[in-house]
Formats: C-alpha cells, sequence, structure tokens
C-alpha cells in the first residue's frame, strides 16, 4: 500500500550537534504522525551523511558497522 512522506524542515539553534551554531532538522511525516528524522548542520559543507536528531552517529546509535546494518536493514524492509 503505497504512502506520502512528508518532510519538515526546522532550523534550531543550540542543538547538541553544533553548540553555538545552527542545525537543520528533517522530520518525516506519515498521515500527520511523526516516523523519524534527522539532522545536519546548517549552511555547512561537511563529509559524510546525517546525524540522528540528538545529533548521535549510526555508530552511536546502534553496535553494528555500516555494512552489517546495511544488510540487515535491506533484509528487513525488502521483504
Amino acid at each position: 500500500m503505497p504512502f506520502t512522506v512528508e518532510v519538515e524542515k526546522y532550523v534550531v539553534k543550540d542543538h547538541p550537534l553544533v553548540k553555538g551554531g545552527h542545525v537543520d532538522l528533517m522530520i518525516y511525516m506519515v498521515g500527520g504522525k511523526p516516523v523519524g528524522g534527522n539532522s545536519f548542520p546548517h549552511d555547512e559543507q561537511l563529509d559524510g551523511g546525517y546525524w540522528s536528531l540528538d545529533g548521535k552517529t549510526l555508530e552511536e546509535l546502534q553496535p553494528d558497522d555500516y555494512p552489517a546494518w546495511q544488510e540487515k536493514w535491506i533484509r528487513k524492509y525488502s521483504e
């Protein structure tokens, strides 16, 4: 069953990811309810990906390295 993911963007200050700066928060919504999100330093060009809403990396959130995490994720959500 297809569904639409809406994205709301907020620019916040005093976020744990960038002390004294601004951070973009992206909130993913389905049916008007939040289902996920991420954060990224506002107006900065950095190598790498996004962080969790509270500024944590993937490695800080779960114990698997990226290839192991990706394999589990693909297996779980491709069924």
